[in-house]
């Protein structure tokens, strides 16, 4: 995305109401991006192997997803 114009002109505003919707570079929303949003931040490891997930967002969506069988498969 190279910001919310782009956004309406694909449609994803419309998404956003109805589906799940994974956007790489969510800063260039702007005004557009949901306020219920979830924000994934993924970083090193302790080592070359590992990542760290860091999951920030509304209180209620977080207990979800790590309610979720999905999220207890994958750690």
């Amino acid at each position: 995305l190279s910001g919310p114009a782009e956004v309406v002109e694909l449609g994803l505003d419309e998404a956003f109401v109805q589906a799940i919707c994974l956007v790489e570079w969510p800063d260039r929303l702007g005004e557009l991006r949901p306020e219920n949003a979830l924000t994934l931040d993924f970083s090193d490891g302790p080592n070359d192997a590992a990542r760290v997930l860091t999951v920030c967002g509304p209180a209620a969506l977080r207990a979800r997803l790590f309610a979720s069988d999905v999220a207890e498969a994958h750690g």
